[in-house]
């Protein structure tokens, strides 16, 4: 789904920490993390080409500025929901 970069950016940097990242594309801005000097493009598989990341820096301020209301929560939601159940025991 187009449109998810920006918000994962988001709740990756809040998550693990690092920094959010940008580069641009015909499109628009692409956000991308940096974390402990590694890059993650978490949403590059949304595009038909691979993505030549520029790495510029960005914020939150700017990546929030492409969200739509309640994204944010949501998509963090989720986050939370799936890495509860990664944590349940599996049942015998």
């Amino acid at each position: 789904m187009l449109g998810q970069c920006d918000v994962t950016a988001l709740v990756v940097r809040d998550w693990s920490g690092g920094e959010i990242l940008k580069t641009p594309l015909p499109a628009g801005w692409h956000f991308q993390n940096r974390i402990e000097r590694r890059c993650l493009g978490l949403t590059a598989a949304q595009f038909t080409a691979p993505i030549q990341y520029a790495d510029l820096p960005s914020s939150r301020g700017e990546a929030f500025a492409g969200t739509l209301p309640g994204q944010y929560p949501a998509l963090a939601a989720r986050l939370l929901r799936a890495l509860a159940a990664a944590e349940a025991p599996i049942p015998a």
